[in-house]
């Protein structure tokens, strides 16, 4: 790959705290994110609160793993683990994610366990040599601080960049999603108590090629039952209807790209009406309503929320918080965007 779409002179501070929904419990209640930023959620209204700085140092992927009860437990970059002192885990040097991937890491517990968590890495489009690779952290060890104990499972050596978790319709198990370089195959990963399956149920998305999906991430609405992502040859967002139990996608939207060249990340409204887009060439935040019957219709549902067309880079990452609201990364700033009523159609989402 010769040309990089993603210039090492541009400082990205990015939010991609990758993780599934959870937030009845509190799992998901610390972010930790691009230059030593941690917020917090487990407030008594669960509104965002700053926190002193943690040691990431990262412009894109992140992932945050707190208890049932908000307590931070550990994060990472995809590459390094920090535990809750924010000093190296022990053994979490070296995994096998990496710095600019879009969706560098994921975790959630092993199921049929208590203190132990599956970390998921996904390498970058720059690196292109591990793929998806699992790791295990026992909180038991290190004297409760932690300690990676099995490290750089190989589970797929073709995918790159994105990477999602959504429970199983048991509530039990988990489904790992990500999509093959290159391909239009997405792969459905199950974990179970048994371990991470061998073989994934593969899906297909659009048709043509070569499919460069790397360039977006993939994301799930808060019910599991829609995943998005993007395909930057083809132009499109792609909408799939998600079947919990069989692990299987189907093809439900095709959204052409219009009025902008990159479809970066995503979210769901809460209520999964709504569709939020951050875009490069130019930057924008845009809405769609994803509810309406034809392709042709969510496109012209589009809502721009925000605009930038001085910078190359500018609204980065997008995620759904524990309160309901969005929130969204921007190049280079200490303010995060937010949707504050994202259930809400156009200027009534109340974008700030």
């Amino acid at each position: 790959m010769t040309i990089r779409y993603k210039f090492l002179w541009v400082i990205v501070i990015l939010l991609e705290i990758t993780t599934y929904n959870m937030y009845s419990q509190k799992e998901c209640f610390n972010w930790i994110f691009g230059r030593n930023c941690y917020i917090t959620f487990n407030t008594p209204q669960n509104n965002p609160k700053n926190v002193v700085k943690s040691n990431i140092d990262t412009w894109e992927g992140c992932v945050s793993m707190s208890d049932n009860n908000g307590n931070l437990l550990f994060y990472s970059d995809g590459v390094t683990v920090l535990d809750k002192n924010h000093k190296v885990m022990q053994n979490g040097a070296n995994l096998r994610g990496n710095f600019s991937s879009l969706q560098s890491g994921i975790s959630f517990k092993v199921p049929s366990e208590i203190d132990k968590y599956y970390l998921f890495t996904i390498d970058a489009i720059e690196s292109q040599r591990y793929g998806i690779n699992y790791s295990i952290i026992n909180m038991q060890m290190n004297n409760g601080l932690g300690a990676v104990e099995q490290k750089n499972v190989l589970v797929d050596g073709k995918c790159i960049e994105k990477i999602v978790a959504v429970p199983h319709k048991n509530k039990i198990d988990m489904w790992i999603l990500s999509n093959r370089y290159e391909d239009n195959e997405y792969v459905a990963y199950l974990v179970n108590n048994k371990g991470v399956s061998k073989s994934p149920i593969i899906s297909k998305g659009v048709e043509g090629g070569p499919h460069k999906h790397w360039s977006s991430s993939i994301k799930a609405s808060i019910d599991g039952k829609m995943i998005v992502s993007s395909n930057l040859q083809e132009r499109v967002i792609e909408i799939f209807d998600f079947n919990n139990d069989t692990g299987e996608l189907i093809l439900k939207n095709k959204i052409d790209y219009y009025g902008y060249n990159w479809a970066y990340d995503f979210e769901f409204s809460p209520n999964s009406k709504y569709l939020y887009v951050t875009t490069f060439y130019p930057c924008q935040v845009l809405q769609y309503d994803i509810s309406l019957p034809t392709n042709e219709k969510i496109i012209q549902s589009s809502t721009t929320l925000d605009f930038n067309n001085t910078a190359t880079f500018y609204f980065g990452s997008i995620q759904l918080a524990p309160d309901n609201k969005i929130y969204i990364a921007k190049d280079n700033s200490q303010y995060l965007s937010v949707i504050n009523s994202p259930n809400d159609k156009g200027s009534q989402c109340l974008y700030d």
